[in-house]
């Protein structure tokens, strides 16, 4: 494959094909209470996973940083000798299975794979919890692009999932389960440690009346502008941990908040989760103020790529909160019911332009273990 010209068209198939093939299997078995047929759609998802290859912008970088650790382990440098060494930059688990795996080629293929394996596990784990979710569940994963994220994200998206696992325990005020829970995602990325204080979202309750209106006065704020004054004088402090002082001032972040399209679709999204929000039974209160949390934190940072990596923390509860809101609907009047489903086509249609257009995190092209370009390690040339 010549990845130097994008043709969207492969893209747009492959992704569209495999992901239906996925979420039939998993409705079929929720439909005929087959688990098998669910986690035969989950296999799908995670090969489609493990054999990727340069898919995400930061997978040449993971490459590199898991090279340099296996040529240290060559020669005799375990990989607690090297996570001290280089100040704890980058989390034990990492440096534990780039050591692990150190003898075999290609070891980086490996560790992302572990990565995505993991990743793939919390999720199902995740929405397994009750009947019916599955399919919903992977439906907001995938149109809404948390799936491209966690390929780009490849550390954090284990922190964003464990959070996703976790919060069935701020929902049963299981504080001890929480924080061990907590501390296992600092293996894999230390900034999940900002979600702890938020556990004690479980003593809170607000309208969702409330928390709708409130997302749209923000979205009206954003509207003006005002927050990207704001955002100049956060984004200097978002170097607060080791490794994100690029992400912190990043000019192409920078410029990105002041175009129209990209507040258009900032904007759509608010409206998405403001109507989970708004569809979701009284009872699940927890995960209204966490999608109300992940969408006012998206909209205030929005542009500055460190920080907007901390919103999906809260933004992962689309996840389990979509099948809760189509298990109400129901309740709730034709025309709701036809606005819910009218916007969640309509994300499936960005999710469609984002693979045409290429502008889904160095996802497009697919390319595999099995290609040409992983057999001459040929990664595709990129913007920064």
């Amino acid at each position: 494959m010549n990845l130097s010209v994008y043709n969207p068209f492969p893209s747009i198939l492959f992704y569209g094909m495999a992901c239906m093939l996925i979420l039939l299997l998993v409705r079929l078995g929720e439909l005929e209470n087959k688990k098998s047929l669910i986690k035969l759609g989950y296999a799908l998802l995670t090969v489609i996973f493990v054999i990727r290859f340069d898919i995400g912008n930061d997978y040449e970088n993971y490459a590199i940083a898991v090279n340099e650790i296996t040529a240290k382990a060559e020669i005799g440098k375990s990989f607690i000798e090297q996570w001290l060494a280089n100040d704890q930059n980058v989390e034990l688990a990492f440096y534990f299975f780039s050591c692990l795996f150190s003898w075999m080629p290609h070891t980086y293929v490996v560790v992302i794979g572990m990565y995505s394996l993991i990743t793939i596990l919390l999720l199902y784990k995740s929405l397994d919890r009750e009947r019916g979710y599955h399919m919903w569940g992977l439906l907001m994963f995938i149109i809404s692009g948390i799936m491209f994220c966690t390929w780009d994200w490849v550390r954090q998206s284990v922190a964003i999932m464990v959070v996703l696992y976790a919060f069935k325990y701020i929902e049963q005020k299981k504080l001890l389960r929480f924080l061990i829970l907590i501390a296992i995602g600092m293996l894999f990325h230390k900034t999940i440690i900002l979600v702890l204080p938020f556990y004690f979202v479980s003593y809170i309750k607000i309208h969702k009346n409330i928390l709708v209106v409130a997302l749209f006065v923000i979205s009206a704020i954003y509207v003006t502008g005002f927050f990207d004054d704001v955002l100049m004088e956060i984004m200097q402090y978002a170097d607060f941990i080791d490794g994100y002082r690029w992400y912190a001032n990043s000019a192409q972040g920078i410029e990105k908040i002041e175009t129209l399209n990209y507040k258009l679709r900032s904007l759509f999204y608010v409206i998405v989760w403001a109507s989970i929000i708004f569809t979701m039974p009284s009872s699940e209160n927890q995960k209204r103020i966490f999608l109300f949390l992940g969408g006012a934190l998206f909209l205030i940072v929005s542009g500055s790529l460190a920080l907007t990596r901390i919103a999906y923390y809260f933004i992962v509860i689309s996840v389990v909160a979509l099948p809760c809101s189509i298990k109400n609907l129901s309740k709730t009047n034709r025309l709701v019911r036809q606005i819910v489903f009218l916007l969640l086509i309509t994300m499936t249609g960005l999710w469609i332009r984002d693979i045409y257009t290429g502008n889904n995190r160095g996802c497009t092209p697919y390319d595999t273990v099995f290609s040409d370009n992983y057999t001459f390690q040929k990664f595709r040339k990129r913007n920064y």
